[in-house]
């Protein structure tokens, strides 16, 4: 009987000390620690950056995760910050802070310091933001690979085109 494990991600067998465990749904946007599977470790560490990571700071999914309290391993309250942006008809870089049911925090990173309502009061922001072009389809396939192995297991991995889904989870232009 062997002691090796498969990883869905990488489609090999590996060493258990080589894995750790795949919140399949991450819980940063929502996932349990009852639905997890052993991958490859270094592959999971990357795929966390690269793929749950950049969806988890998405600016649009933030505010649903703040709105659901969903936090990830740190616990900290999911926290929705647009770093690119400027006052003062353009001239002034800040950081604003959509802080919920308190307002908006702006921060003035030269003076490194919160402004206070009243210097911020009828002033014009104007804020820059980068949505993923493949990044929710990436996450999608990651998340159909790990539970389609997960729920099905070795018949997932027989009777499935598996490679495909790891083609579009690894897809780079």
């Amino acid at each position: 009987m062997s002691d090796l494990i498969y990883c869905p991600y990488t489609d090999r067998e590996i060493e258990p000390s080589l894995s750790n465990s795949e919140h399949i749904i991450p819980l940063s946007l929502g996932g349990s620690n009852s639905f997890v599977l052993p991958v490859n470790a270094e592959f999971n560490s990357d795929a966390g950056s690269d793929i749950d990571g950049e969806l988890a700071n998405d600016l649009l999914v933030l505010f649903r995760r703040r709105h659901f309290d969903a936090r990830g391993h740190s616990k900290k309250k999911p926290k929705i910050l647009s770093k690119h942006s400027k006052m003062d008809s353009g001239s002034r870089p800040v950081q604003v802070e959509f802080a919920g049911e308190e307002g908006i925090k702006v921060y003035d990173p030269v003076q490194k310091r919160t402004l206070g309502e009243e210097e911020i009061a009828g002033q014009q922001f104007t804020s820059r933001f980068t949505i993923s072009r493949y990044g929710r389809l990436k996450f999608a396939a990651k998340v159909a690979l790990a539970g389609g192995y997960f729920v099905f297991g070795d018949w997932f991995r027989s009777n499935v085109e598996h490679h495909e889904l790891r083609a579009l989870m690894n897809f780079d232009l």
